[in-house]
């Protein structure tokens, strides 16, 4: 029956005439933006849209498919017909997911094949991503069929099955990031649009097709969206920046890092991606958001790389929720506030909200600009960040029952002595006895200082990464 109802979907003007109108439109678009780039990467900004057009595409086959074949049969009588048969509705349903299914891939088609001439990086995807590619197509499919039918059991006639299914689809696709991510939409309406299958599909197409660059990313955690960026392949590193910036603060060591596995750069609480948030910034909340980012991406533990604010915010996870940190890279990180030179704390202690006027000249909000959501959003994320490092703590009771391997990495020249780092060391259980001949004596930390190295350079010396990579290679034995 699948061969048949093809065939017929073929030949029928209305039918073949919505699904070409469609991707003809689509390739036109593809059309006028294959000259351009995405900013900061040299993807071509028709590469970038891509997925998302092949999302709604499989959207619109997989519903309205669905939909108007069910209420045309229904009226017509061929429901009737096939119920009359035995196992005629098993045929019926096999053979009209199918048929629907074959259109959605007709779809796809119309569109990826000139798409393989005006978009050279399209030849350039690893069997990876097309593998990837072809599993988020059946789950899509797997997804919108069944609401298709429902929407076509619930219409009176085939004529308000456009009505029922062609408006809802724009109305969901314009809030469901398929195009671009959903930072920006109010909370509420992030919250709809992950419940449909759409948004699914945009994030699944845009890992199977986009390079890392431009493969950016957000998730719920904790009822606030935190942005991330994807590069490399293997095990996990969570990367977390420090105050006022994003993953991008990391420089060349991004690049560096992923060479060897999976780097996921996380855009702290109202920084970079990850739009402003009213809740107050503390280092445990964005702790508990970090674990439960881990857990949301499937894994479950990960090593994580921490500078500065960030460094904080890692040890703060390893502290609170040790069972899903791997190991634990801490650099330029006190385990108290009065850790850092006196100049640094007063340094803190002067800023407040009316700096971020001051602060609109630096590279740190020209990053920010190129990132972020909502670029007026600035001002609430100065205000957090110089809330949060006014706040006095003192973990050093908590530091001792750490279990995963610790590495301490500072400047000779950093924010803070370098006795504060043999400190942080020694309560590890480091630097306590000679390591013996064999090595013996030595525990699982490690503790790194690097030369000529500052708090301001520490994040992109590529140094960094040379001291951090064996020590994240070594094999968990803890």
């Amino acid at each position: 029956m699948a061969g048949p109802s093809f065939r017929q979907s073929l030949t029928d003007p209305q039918q073949l005439g919505s699904q070409v109108f469609f991707a003809v439109a689509f390739v036109i678009v593809l059309l006028f933006q294959r000259d351009s780039t995405v900013e900061g990467t040299n993807v071509s900004l028709a590469f970038a849209v891509l997925p998302g057009i092949l999302g709604m595409m499989v959207a619109i086959g997989g519903l309205q498919g669905a939909a108007g074949s069910l209420a045309v049969e229904r009226e017509d009588g061929t429901l009737l017909r096939a119920k009359a048969v035995p196992n005629g509705m098993v045929g019926y349903l096999t053979g009209r997911v199918v048929s629907v299914s074959l259109g959605a891939i007709l779809g796809l088609v119309i569109i990826f094949v000139p798409g393989l001439f005006l978009i050279p990086e399209l030849t350039g995807i690893g069997l990876t991503g097309r593998l990837t590619f072809l599993w988020v197509l059946a789950l899509g499919l797997l997804a919108t069929l069944p609401i298709g039918a429902v929407i076509g059991s619930l219409a009176k006639n085939p004529n308000t099955v456009n009505g029922l299914v062609t408006l809802p689809i724009i109305g969901i696709t314009a809030i469901s990031g398929i195009f671009y991510p959903i930072f920006a939409l109010p909370g509420w309406v992030q919250v709809i649009a992950q419940v449909f299958p759409i948004y699914w599909l945009g994030l699944g197409l845009r890992s199977a097709f986009l390079p890392d660059s431009a493969a950016s990313v957000e998730i719920r955690v904790n009822g606030i969206e935190l942005g991330y960026q994807v590069v490399g392949e293997g095990e996990p590193l969570i990367l977390l920046h420090g105050g006022f910036g994003s993953v991008e603060m990391f420089g060349p060591n991004v690049e560096l890092l992923a060479a060897g596995r999976q780097v996921i750069g996380v855009d702290l609480q109202s920084h970079g991606r990850s739009p402003a948030t009213d809740r107050p910034m503390r280092f445990e909340t964005m702790a508990d958001d970090i674990a439960t980012l881990i857990r949301s991406l499937g894994f479950e533990r990960a090593a994580i790389m921490g500078f500065s604010l960030g460094g904080a915010v890692g040890l703060r996870t390893a502290i609170q929720q040790p069972a899903v940190v791997e190991r634990l890279v801490l650099v330029s990180t006190v385990f108290k506030r009065h850790g850092w030179f006196p100049e640094m704390t007063a340094g803190m202690d002067a800023m407040g909200p009316e700096i971020a006027g001051e602060l609109l000249q630096t590279p740190m909000y020209e990053a920010y600009q190129r990132v972020a959501p909502r670029v007026e959003d600035w001002p609430v994320l100065v205000r957090q960040v110089t809330d949060v490092v006014k706040v006095d703590y003192d973990w050093s009771a908590e530091i001792p029952g750490l279990s995963m391997p610790v590495m301490l990495v500072i400047g000779d020249a950093d924010g803070m002595p370098p006795s504060h780092a043999v400190e942080f060391f020694g309560l590890l259980g480091g630097g306590q006895r000679d390591a013996s001949w064999d090595r013996s004596g030595m525990t699982h930390h490690r503790l790194a200082t690097l030369p000529g190295v500052t708090h301001y350079d520490i994040n992109v010396v590529p140094a960094l990464s040379a001291a951090a990579i064996p020590f994240l290679d070594c094999a968990a034995v803890w």
